[in-house]
């Protein structure tokens, strides 16, 4: 059985004519769905051309049949000059056109044709045409020139405002959200709709840190947390060239395709992160490679490649900064640490010393020691060994402030009961013989707080000695707590002696700081101690939702005064604010 004559088609091949045809076409119709408001423009130019140059001509009808007017055909060049500036060339070169045509069809003889007998006529026809030209063209690139100055202009009237907002908003509402919003508040008109920004953590891996969305329909529907937009990114970040991902239009309602365009930030040679910009087709003019010395008709590429190099600068100059931060911490660790390590080396050597010395004399064989003479080395090594677990209780509590671990266990607790503590341990220790302390509480009522009471008495301890070691033998000090409101207690610890100069106050509670000046009632050694008291206290007393102070004593010295929440509810969250009281 033969097959049908219609069973089988023939199909030649396009030949390359129709190939040339059919991409000239395609790449027109791209270009005319990707610049709609450019299309519309140029045919109202034109329309516009063949309006006036009829206007015109009703014009010189009527002027001609009032009066003979030489050279009355100028009268077209004020429609060219008009189309000229308000179209550009392609509308001023057809009404030129126009205008020559409408000059030799209405008012030259024979009418109603485009022949003309007389040779002057065809000088003034042609000199018609030509002027037209010579002034369309003159007057379009004027008026491009004007554009381009106020394309500049714009052009650095944004870089500016962009320079002055990576300085001054970065720090407070975060580099990343800037950028993102800038560049989105920026390209706007140019069809972007949402801008994302990718930085690498500080294990290199690229994270997406910032979204900004356009407030149009539609635009927070598009999936940019999608994973292909994770890979997108990625890729660029490796390889540095941007790419375009589709956007899966299922969740938008606009049929009109979308995309993203991952540009890698680059800043002295060394990406630093990916810029992803999102919209309608034409977005990819920002990101279309050129020629270092090709002249776009339109810089709104140019201003986004300026835009994203000022991005990538500011996000390098952050992470230069975070790195310097991170350097300057290094160093005061060490800084810290040395100083640790040289203060708690003096300090431990001076008890460790006592202690072998005392416990070596009571070994020797040959020595035979009275009970008076041995009860007094043992004290000297207990006194000893109290003062080194003192210095290493320190140290363990500073490292767990600072490591925030340190939880205040509190329980309701009476400060005159704390103040009675202090005072026997000082008592004990014979610290309170060359002075009167003194000891002043409100006559009614009670003074209850919860509070951690051993950290409490460690910072009551801690100003007491402070007060005993800076002021002169049978000088007085005074313990003053008051309840100043329903919410505070307050604990005052008054001097009167050596006091802390005011250029030194703010320093007083750092770490291993220490004042550096003789006692004049013993000018031969500095006072003993390892710096860490007061900071320890400021510590506890914080964690404690309270705040601690220094203020000088009327009459000369120091006045250390240090408040408590009367609430657990003050004490656990309004820490923040009591840090604040200096």
């Amino acid at each position: 059985m033969k097959p049908s004559p219609t069973s089988t088609v023939v199909t030649e091949p396009p030949t390359s004519d129709a190939l040339s045809v059919a991409v000239v076409w395609e790449h027109g119709r791209a270009w005319l769905s990707d610049h709609p408001e450019r299309v519309r423009h140029e045919a109202l130019g034109y329309a516009v051309a063949v309006g006036s140059i009829i206007a015109t001509s009703l014009v010189i009808d009527v002027i001609q049949r009032i009066a003979h007017v030489s050279n009355i055909s100028l009268l077209y060049l004020l429609a060219v000059i008009v189309l000229a500036w308000r179209f550009g060339s392609g509308p001023s070169i057809f009404s030129a056109l126009l205008a020559f045509m409408a000059y030799d069809w209405f008012f030259i003889r024979p009418y109603h044709t485009f022949t003309v007998n007389d040779p002057a006529e065809w000088v003034s026809l042609l000199a018609l045409f030509a002027t037209g030209l010579v002034i369309s063209q003159l007057t379009a690139q004027t008026r491009r020139r004007e554009q381009e100055a106020v394309r500049g202009r714009e052009r650095i009237t944004t870089l500016y405002d962009l320079v002055q907002h990576l300085a001054s908003d970065a720090p407070t509402v975060g580099l990343a959200q800037v950028v993102t919003a800038r560049t989105l508040a920026t390209f706007t008109d140019a069809g972007m709709l949402a801008c994302t920004l990718f930085l690498p953590d500080v294990e290199g891996h690229l994270q997406l840190r910032s979204i900004s969305v356009a407030p149009v329909p539609d635009a927070e529907r598009i999936p940019l947390d999608a994973p292909e937009q994770f890979a997108a990114a990625a890729r660029v970040w490796a390889s540095g060239v941007p790419e375009r991902v589709a956007i899966a239009t299922s969740r938008v309602r606009d049929a009109e395709p979308h995309f993203t365009w991952d540009v890698p930030l680059v800043s002295n040679g060394e990406r630093v992160g990916v810029l992803g910009i999102t919209g309608h087709a034409r977005l990819a003019e920002l990101t279309a490679p050129r020629a270092p010395l090709a002249v776009a008709a339109d810089a709104t590429p140019t201003l986004f490649a300026a835009v994203t190099a000022q991005m990538a600068l500011a996000l390098d100059r952050a992470a230069l900064q975070r790195e310097a931060i991170q350097a300057t911490a290094l160093r005061e660790t060490d800084r810290l640490r040395s100083a640790l390590l040289g203060s708690i080396t003096h300090d431990l050597r001076t008890p460790i010393a006592a202690i072998r010395t005392a416990a070596g004399s009571l070994l020797l064989p040959d020595t035979v020691w009275d009970d008076a003479s041995r009860d007094e080395m043992l004290t000297h090594i207990l006194n000893s060994s109290e003062r080194l677990a003192r210095m290493v209780d320190n140290i363990l509590i500073l490292s767990r402030l600072e490591a925030g671990a340190a939880t205040p266990q509190k329980t309701p607790y009476l400060v005159e009961d704390i103040i009675d503590t202090v005072l026997s341990q000082l008592e004990q220790a014979n610290k309170t013989s060359q002075h009167a302390i003194t000891v002043i509480v409100p006559g009614e009522g009670v003074l209850l707080a919860p509070m951690d009471h051993a950290e409490i008495e460690r910072v009551l301890l801690n100003l007491v000695e402070n007060a005993i070691k800076y002021s002169p033998p049978a000088s007085s000090i005074e313990i003053d707590a008051d309840q100043p409101d329903d919410h505070t207690i307050e604990v005052r610890v008054i001097d009167h002696g050596l006091g802390i100069p005011e250029s030194e106050r703010h320093a007083i509670f750092d770490k291993f700081y220490r004042l550096k000046r003789a006692l004049p009632w013993d000018p031969d050694q500095l006072p003993a101690g390892t710096g860490l008291g007061l900071t320890i206290s400021e510590g506890i007393i914080r964690a404690h939702g309270g705040a601690i102070w220094v203020e000088e004593t009327p009459g000369g010295g120091a006045t250390f005064a240090f408040t408590l929440p009367t609430t657990p509810e003050l004490s656990a969250g309004d820490e923040g604010e009591a840090a604040n009281h200096e």
